[in-house]
């Protein structure tokens, strides 16, 4: 637990750094310039706290609680949002202010979440320890820190290119942020914790260095094909239904503004992108777990080619296909992301590698959300196509049925599904 207690004390130096920069090298518009430092310390203050929580998290981790963990990733999320839409409403505060708060009471919210689920243990070793730090272990440490940022770079580079280039017009950059906001919710709400709670299973049950008794290995295996199958047949379904409501929701999000400048077929093409990163994430997991100190900085030095590579592709695509660009690109990069951590796993697995065709979905479900996509499109055609509430209702019902069906058809047929592969492999 020491090694995480370095997470507060990176997390303010990194802040104040940011911060200093934030205040020093940017230039605010002239409409929030008397409330920039507030908005600035507002985030410092709140990564701060977040930092300050996270040896909680690993310790509920480390303790099996990795349903608490979920909870609170999505607490988090959630409240900034709810805090937001709070106080503009209901406190009438000005939407800058609301939003500076809504950050601090957020984690504030899940600092005290873990603090509270924490109350029962006892024991001194959670507290810091600022002394024994093992020179092979920093040295990991780094590695892994660096890793990380190289990926973030990768995930948010068509934010980097949009606010240092003039590729895409200022509406264009808004209609996108908010097609993205929309879209990675899903990614954050959902994939997020999972991605987080499958990374600490793998690499509570993997070993970077020697190998596994057969029997664990299988075991693992087994959990890494039924998180890849489910989180593979998540991302169809969301993409199945997002595609003919993509409409629906960005009128409802943004209004008729986002859907005039193209961002109903901008979301379905998000929707495509959820289910790669959804594979991305849990490929990703399972191969950084089983990488030795080698290996790991072999994937750095990939990822910096691939950001290289990403950000070619990021500055050329959007010239032909405007904010499209971005989101193929995006598609592009985490394509080649799984295939790299396919190929360390069948490396590193050998004859143990389970089959592509374990995570492909049933023939029947295939079936189904073919019949889904055909109805929840035609319904799109006769009711979506027009405004009124009677109409928006009818498609909403029409797919809130055919959902009910896919999510029946999950629950009593495809678990089963699964429970017999298991049966057959052991």
């Amino acid at each position: 637990m020491k090694y995480a207690w370095l997470s507060p004390i990176a997390s303010a130096i990194w802040s104040v750094i940011c911060s200093l920069l934030w205040c020093t090298l940017t230039t605010a518009p002239l409409e929030i310039i008397s409330s920039y430092f507030s908005i600035v310390m507002s985030f410092t203050l709140s990564a701060f706290i977040e930092g300050l929580s996270e040896p909680f998290a690993i310790l509920c981790m480390k303790l099996g609680e990795n349903a608490h963990y979920a909870i609170g990733q999505s607490m988090l999320v959630f409240l900034q949002k709810f805090f937001v839409l709070f106080f503009i409403l209901f406190l009438r505060i000005e939407p800058i202010t609301a939003f500076c708060v809504a950050q601090i009471a957020a984690s504030l919210s899940y600092f005290f979440f873990y603090v509270w689920k924490m109350l029962h243990i006892s024991f001194v070793g959670m507290w810091p320890r600022f002394s024994g730090y093992e020179r092979k272990h920093l040295e990991i440490l780094r590695s892994i820190t660096i890793h990380s940022v190289m990926k973030q770079l990768l995930t948010e580079g068509a934010g980097f290119v949009m606010s240092f280039t003039n590729l895409l017009t200022l509406k264009q950059q808004a209609v996108y942020d908010a097609v993205e906001r929309l879209g990675s919710l899903v990614a954050r709400i959902i994939l997020a914790p999972l991605e987080e709670s499958a990374s600490n299973y793998f690499q509570a049950n993997l070993k970077r260095e020697g190998t596994l008794p057969k029997s664990e290995l299988r075991k693992t295996i087994d959990t890494f094909v039924s998180l890849l199958r489910q989180v593979f047949i998540s991302g169809l379904v969301i993409c199945v239904f997002s595609i003919p409501y993509s409409k629906l929701a960005v009128n409802i999000f943004g209004g008729p503004l986002l859907v005039e400048n193209r961002g109903a077929p901008m979301l379905m093409l998000y929707a495509v992108y959820l289910v790669i990163i959804a594979i991305n994430g849990i490929t990703e997991c399972f191969a950084f777990s089983s990488m030795n100190h080698s290996q790991i900085n072999d994937h750095r030095n990939f990822l910096f080619k691939s950001s290289i590579g990403h950000l070619v592709v990021n500055l050329t695509l959007p010239i032909f296909m405007g904010p499209f660009g971005f989101i193929i690109a995006k598609c592009i990069d985490m394509v080649v992301r799984i295939w790299y951590s396919y190929n360390h796993i069948t490396k590193w697995l050998k004859d143990e590698t389970p089959s592509i065709f374990s995570v492909v979905p049933s023939f029947n479900l295939v079936i189904m959300l073919i019949f889904s996509f055909l109805v929840t499109s035609i319904s799109l055609l006769l009711f979506g196509s027009t405004d009124g509430y009677i109409h928006t209702g009818a498609h909403l019902a029409v797919g809130g049925t055919m959902f009910l069906l896919v999510a029946w058809h999950l629950y009593f047929s495809e678990q089963l599904f699964t429970k017999r592969e298991h049966e057959r492999i052991e």
